[in-house]
């Protein structure tokens, strides 16, 4: 069985979390591990945020699905920059940018990462 992107898009907002996602790719038929696709991003500057995953990422392609520890509490709009890829905008419920508070310490977020920007699961 398949999914279209905007249905699986669709899905996803319905259900709103991580086991969403992880729910719609067992669904696919996709196996998507997070042991393989995890991380930590420390901030150096406020809500400028840096990804380092292991293994590292070697590109970024639509719909890459990884899980992030975030190291620090965000103030307002952020970016991810992941394994030196580029810094892109991280994003809420399509293009809403980040509040303040809404990326917190000790929480485990599934970022999707949308060609232009991360899609980020609150």
């Amino acid at each position: 069985m398949k999914f279209s992107p905007s249905l699986t898009k669709r899905l996803v907002e319905v259900l709103g979390t991580r086991e969403g996602y992880e729910l719609i790719n067992r669904i696919r038929g996709n196996s998507i591990n997070p042991a393989d696709a995890k991380g930590r991003a420390t901030a150096a500057v406020a809500n400028t945020y840096v990804g380092t995953f292991n293994p590292p990422l070697t590109s970024l392609v639509k719909y890459d699905h990884i899980y992030v520890d975030f190291a620090s509490t965000n103030t307002g709009a952020a970016t991810l920059n992941t394994d030196g890829l580029g810094a892109y905008s991280i994003y809420k419920q399509g293009n809403v940018e980040l509040a303040a508070a809404d990326i917190d310490i000790n929480v485990i977020y599934s970022l999707i990462f949308a060609g232009a920007s991360w899609q980020i699961t609150l």
